[in-house]
């Protein structure tokens, strides 16, 4: 086998033949509907990011920033950039908790911008929505972005681990990726 004979959806298929990784692979690789994986694997975020490349529409765009953008991203803030473009372009109703932050983004850049602390501030602004799924998102992203520059974001952190106690894989997950 050459380089070029490579495929990483075959690499996939034997490592994981039931997994997310080769679902996206494969649906690259020849034509596959990446909407069913954004929606089978909603935590799984690199299929949403290869639909706004392709498509940057205001519903991708929108969706971005209700994920956890810091998983499967590449590292960057272009995708924040870009989605912050798009929605402010085309005056999408946003959700209210993430409207200041894509309006800074859209304003400064993503690089220009305290991430952390921006997705901090939309944190209570969900909780009290009583959407503790998306608080944990915003929570999870103020200390994955602040992490970057700092030390961890104490607060964030302490709002995590209060809104998943209780849940012993999802404590197990933070005691030992955030301590």
């Amino acid at each position: 086998m050459t380089e070029t004979d490579w495929r990483p959806a075959a690499l996939y298929q034997i490592a994981e033949p039931q997994g997310y990784v080769r679902a996206y692979r494969q649906a690259t690789e020849s034509p596959g509907d990446l909407r069913a994986l954004t929606r089978t694997y909603p935590f799984y975020n690199k299929p949403l990011f290869h639909r706004f490349a392709d498509e940057p529409t205001a519903d991708l765009a929108h969706e971005m920033f209700l994920r956890r953008i810091f998983h499967d991203s590449d590292g960057t803030t272009r995708p924040l950039d870009g989605a912050a473009k798009v929605l402010r372009k085309q005056r999408y109703p946003l959700a209210e908790p993430i409207e200041p932050l894509v309006r800074q983004i859209a304003e400064e850049g993503a690089e220009n911008v305290a991430l952390g602390e921006a997705y901090f501030a939309a944190g209570p602004s969900w909780e009290a929505a009583g959407d503790t799924g998306l608080a944990l998102v915003s929570y999870e992203n103020a200390v994955h972005e602040y992490g970057l520059q700092h030390d961890w974001h104490e607060s964030a952190l302490g709002r995590t681990r209060a809104l998943t106690e209780g849940d012993f894989n999802y404590t197990y997950h933070v005691t030992n990726a955030f301590s």
